[in-house]
């Protein structure tokens, strides 16, 4: 049996809540995340506002705290 893609399935989690497929609205986050010891420094960034050196990663979800999209990123500063 195939895996359905990701789009499908939060298609079947919206309907099931009584929501249309279409999003309207998302929630954008973001965290700092400390970077191991051995990861090189030159995939690690630094965020001066929480003083914490390593990768960032981004999150969109929907209303319903389904998941639309991340992205990991190290060069931030």
């Amino acid at each position: 049996m195939l895996a359905e893609p990701p789009d499908r399935l939060r298609d079947k989690v919206r309907q099931k809540e009584g929501r249309d497929v279409d999003r309207t609205a998302a929630i954008v986050d973001s965290q700092s995340m400390r970077a191991a010891a051995n990861i090189p420094g030159s995939t690690t960034g630094w965020d001066g506002g929480k003083r914490v050196g390593g990768r960032k990663r981004h999150l969109v979800v929907d209303c319903l705290g389904v998941l639309i999209t991340s992205v990991v990123d190290a060069g931030w500063s």
